[in-house]
């Protein structure tokens, strides 16, 4: 066609266009002088023709069907179908049934695979269908880029970012593949800048800075609305972009070996598929870690999952929860009381049924109530009666323990409840029960300190032999009633009172005589008249004990303690019942 003079700038661009083939005769001037040269001879060219580039940009399509792209949506589309099986409302219970993702479910159970799973779980069909539709529409590019394998890291990279950065950030549940979604804007986006000098023109408008828009639209639109899990949008964005980034499109790079395959692309995704899967029951053995809570008023220290957080709950006035509710809800309750005795267990159990959870029941707030029958159960190193019911509460199937245990006079009440489907908190909550420790409670410390302060005052050591029996320190209340008589030995009080332990501990005749004792000092002292119902309880003499009995209420009718002995032994006597020495 004859010679052809052009600009150097415009030479450059026709050579990186692929429209001077390397055989072309060139002549330039400084170069090459009044001859002319292949342009291959020169540096000039071979430093901008670039063979590959050129193949690309005119095979590169994305006509061609993505088959990984296909068989993702397709794995979306029949998840939520057997979602939708499952009941034709998808609530929040049905998303983590079927995988969404879960912080307590993580972090205290090891249920590592949820952030694999939950990038498959949707909750309507708009929220699969605007899901999808940016997946296949993106993905679909960045596949038509790149090796179903080199593809496929992008997928997972995506997901993972996706569910890692939202557990990191919120416990929240959280599900959808728009994680996944936004992995794929973040690789095209990155794909279009990184190959857009040699991209077909009509790709250009689609792929690159052309994505950023619709990125920060479907961000605004994330940020301005409620319910939507932002952090994973962001997360999936990231990763999507960072692992696309040292990736090579398939009609550039050479074609791997099968051992670069296998080490470069099989391998790392094996480890990102399998791994949470196979970590689930290695970290669900180990988790959660526990902290120890302490309640002194009572003396109680209850292991507690280090991430849950005091929670108000109607069942304890101490309680602790995963932070969740409705289907994810796990919680523990604890509460303690003096008793005027040293309780019944299995009685403590019936009152608890009766008064807490058929009160729940009457008020509607838990329907269709299971009991099994009252079980003893150990906790920590004491052993307790248990109530195991099952309950509906605001539609979640409920299961809940409730453990009673004693320690002398005080009852402990440590209730477990968690949803029903949840079987992994069942490990958690044993972990919990047999780390129960009863400790030295605020009232006998502090009697303790008032008796070392006043070491000559009776009164002192009379409370501080409350204090012990209280907790069920029989001997050291003994001995704090002893030094009390020491010192005071005309305190009937005292006498009365070192009695009642006699008895406790199966020495009637040691009662006796020290009833004896106590009513030589002041016959018509209440507790004087306490302990000659002592003795006559230890002589299997009930109606003496409770004559005596009736006396020392008459005496001081304000002494509620004196009138629940009473009581109690009225009862007992009504159902022909022969009363324990424990009654006292």
């Amino acid at each position: 066609m004859g010679d052809e003079i052009v600009e150097l700038d415009e030479f450059e661009a026709r050579v990186e266009r692929g429209e001077i083939a390397p055989s072309t005769e060139v002549c330039f001037p400084p170069l090459t002088g009044e001859r002319f040269v292949r342009a291959a001879e020169l540096d000039a060219f071979r430093g901008l023709y670039e063979p590959r580039a050129l193949y690309f940009r005119r095979a590169f399509s994305l006509g061609r069907i993505p088959l990984v792209t296909l068989v993702l949506s397709l794995a979306n589309l029949a998840v939520f179908l057997l979602e939708r099986r499952a009941g034709a409302v998808i609530d929040t219970g049905t998303m983590v049934a079927f995988g969404a993702k879960a912080g307590p479910l993580l972090h205290d159970l090891g249920e590592a695979w949820r952030l694999l799973t939950a990038n498959f779980v949707h909750r309507d069909w708009a929220h699969l269908g605007f899901n999808l539709f940016v997946l296949f529409h993106f993905g679909a590019a960045l596949e038509n880029a790149y090796r179903p394998l080199d593809y496929l890291q992008v997928v997972v990279a995506a997901a993972l970012g996706t569910t890692l950065l939202s557990y990191g950030m919120t416990d929240a549940v959280s599900a959808g593949a728009s994680g996944m979604a936004y992995g794929m804007l973040g690789g095209a986006m990155v794909f279009g800048l990184k190959y857009r000098r040699i991209l077909p023109e009509r790709y250009r408008a689609v792929l690159g800075g052309a994505v950023v828009p619709t990125v920060l639209v479907f961000l605004y639109i994330g940020f301005t609305s409620s319910g939507v899990d932002n952090w994973g949008h962001v997360g999936g964005l990231l990763a999507g972009a960072l692992a696309t980034a040292p990736l090579r499109p398939r009609l550039l790079g050479d074609r791997p070996s099968p051992r670069s395959v296998l080490v470069a692309r099989v391998a790392p995704l094996l480890l990102a598929v399998a791994g949470p899967v196979a970590a689930a029951p290695w970290l669900a053995e180990r988790l959660p870690p526990l902290a120890v809570e302490r309640e002194d008023r009572y003396g109680l220290e209850i292991p507690v999952p280090t991430t849950w957080r005091p929670a108000a709950d109607r069942l304890g006035p101490i309680s602790w929860s995963n932070g969740m509710a409705g289907p994810v809800r796990a919680s523990l309750s604890a509460g303690a009381r003096i008793l005027d005795a040293p309780p019944d267990l299995e009685a403590a159990a019936r009152s608890w049924i009766a008064g807490e959870l058929q009160g729940e029941s009457r008020a509607g707030r838990i329907t269709d109530v299971h009991l099994a029958p009252i079980r003893y159960a150990h906790v920590g190193g004491l052993l307790g009666a248990a109530v195991d019911a099952t309950f509906d509460v605001d539609g979640v199937r409920t299961r809940l323990t409730a453990h009673f245990f004693a320690r002398g006079r005080l009852l402990y009440t440590l209730v477990l409840a968690r949803p029903e489907a949840l079987e992994g908190y069942a490990r958690v909550f044993e972990r919990i029960v047999d780390g129960v420790r009863a400790t030295e409670p605020t009232f006998l410390r502090e009697a303790r300190g008032r008796a070392l302060l006043a070491p000559d005052d009776p009164a002192a050591f009379r409370a501080l032999a409350a204090a012990a029996e209280r907790v069920g320190e029989a001997k050291e209340a003994r001995r704090a009633l002893e030094r009390a008589i020491a010192l005071d030995p005309a305190d009937p009080v005292a006498v009365a009172h070192l009695a009642r332990l006699a008895l406790g501990e199966g020495l009637p005749r040691e009662a006796c005589r020290l009833a004896t004792r106590a009513r030589s000092l002041a016959p018509a002292h209440p507790r004087s008249l306490e302990a000659l119902a002592v003795c006559a309880l230890g002589q299997h003499d009930p109606a003496t004990a409770e004559a005596r009995l009736a006396e020392a209420v008459a005496a001081a009718p304000e002494d509620g303690e004196l009138r629940g002995r009473l009581e109690r032994l009225r009862a007992l006597r009504r159902r022909g019942i022969d009363p324990p020495t424990f009654t006292f």
